[in-house]
């Protein structure tokens, strides 16, 4: 008796997760539309604009695929670890932008590239450290469960770092001095730091990756994750660079003052023709 009892209850929860991975159609999520998971503070991809209401590119983008789609969508907001949390649970459909890590291939698809970023090693002019030893003279600030901390781990495991729960708690330890450095996303750090205005004292070390981040569509959601890339791909270029320019700061990268740096070259280039020149008419 006691094993049909076990049997059953092994057959009862197959049945189950059967059940909960069970793939909807594409007519399903068009009539009921998705639910879409963004982290609270992820400036500019996602936060709290002064009237209460979230916005920013991640908002965009996803109300353009929308559009585009035909999938009405409705959108819940956590902090990191939360938002991965959602797509755990089953109470988010898609993650509105994520990284491929292994870990993640339990619970997500990953659908085709939605934004290419890159996240980097940075300190204040002011701090207790340098370039040169930002990594290994003091505390590293990076956000949790994030994947720029799995790579941060994995690849210098000497490190010693401070877990936050979003990028503006990150780049506010970094401002306060909590932290001696920080590897994290670039654009949110720097619209963060300049909206303190500490741009000026904000040192970018060096890049550490470039990543494509993907949406995170519930695992086994087929046709989801089919509406999602038919979606994205339907998004012009010229739509995605309005989004881009209402977002980010467009001068992501300090222009190169290229006549110092060319300079020396354009001399040593004069100095070898002056000599062929004369040596050629020696020659004659």
């Amino acid at each position: 008796m006691i094993i049909l009892l076990i049997g059953f209850l092994l057959v009862a929860t197959v049945c189950g997760a059967e059940e909960d991975i069970e793939p909807k159609s594409a007519a399903h999520y068009r009539e009921a539309g998705v639910t879409i998971v963004a982290p609270v503070q992820w400036k500019p991809f996602a936060f709290e604009g002064p009237d209460g209401q979230h916005v920013g590119y991640a908002i965009d983008f996803w109300n353009k695929w929308s559009q585009k789609s035909g999938v009405p969508i409705r959108f819940i907001f956590k902090d990191w670890p939360g938002t991965l949390e959602a797509m755990k649970n089953g109470e988010a459909d898609i993650h509105c932008g994520v990284y491929y890590s292994e870990d993640r291939t339990d619970y997500i698809e990953f659908s085709d590239s939605i934004y290419t970023g890159k996240s980097v090693l940075a300190i204040m002019d002011d701090g207790p450290v340098d370039c040169s030893n930002a990594l290994h003279a003091g505390l590293v600030g990076v956000v949790k469960n994030s994947y720029t901390a799995e790579y941060v781990a994995g690849n210098y495991p000497d490190v010693e770092t401070k877990g936050f729960p979003h990028s503006k708690a990150i780049t506010e330890a970094l401002l306060e001095g909590d932290v001696a450095a920080v590897v994290t996303a670039y654009p949110p750090l720097v619209v963060q730091v300049q909206e303190k205005g500490a741009m000026d004292s904000l040192n970018i070390c060096r890049t550490i990756f470039y990543l494509d981040a993907y949406a995170g569509v519930q695992k086994g959601q087929t046709e989801l994750l089919q509406l999602v890339n038919d979606g994205v791909a339907m998004i012009t270029p010229s739509e995605l660079k309005t989004i881009e320019s209402r977002w980010f700061i467009l001068a992501e990268e300090p222009e190169l003052d290229w006549l110092p740096a060319v300079l020396p070259a354009v001399i040593v280039l004069l100095g070898v023709s002056v000599a062929v020149v004369f040596w050629a008419n020696r020659r004659v």
